[in-house]
């Protein structure tokens, strides 16, 4: 089950808020050959066959191929010296 930490959720609100939206969506994209990366957006359409989800208040909206490595993952939002962003771990890799 795809859950979101506190401090993530508060960074999505934000997102929201500032761009006026109603949802976010949520895509994983391939980096390299092992690893992968969250994308975050607020809005940018809702297709067919996306899958739509309600988790903490937040309406997230995903598309297939991304929720295969969202099933079971985790987000959070990380702010560091270096910088911050949104990352994800999957329990089931």
């Amino acid at each position: 089950m795809l859950t979101i930490t506190p401090e993530a959720t508060e960074r999505l609100r934000q997102i929201l808020e500032t761009e006026k939206e109603n949802y976010i969506r949520l895509f994983v994209r391939k980096v390299n050959l092992s690893d992968f990366q969250l994308g975050v957006m607020a809005g940018e359409g809702q297709n067919l066959n996306d899958i739509s989800l309600e988790i903490n208040g937040l309406t997230l909206i995903i598309d297939p191929d991304s929720a295969k490595h969202l099933k079971d993952a985790n987000i959070d939002f990380v702010d560091d010296v270096v910088g911050g962003g949104f990352v994800f771990e999957n329990s089931s890799s």
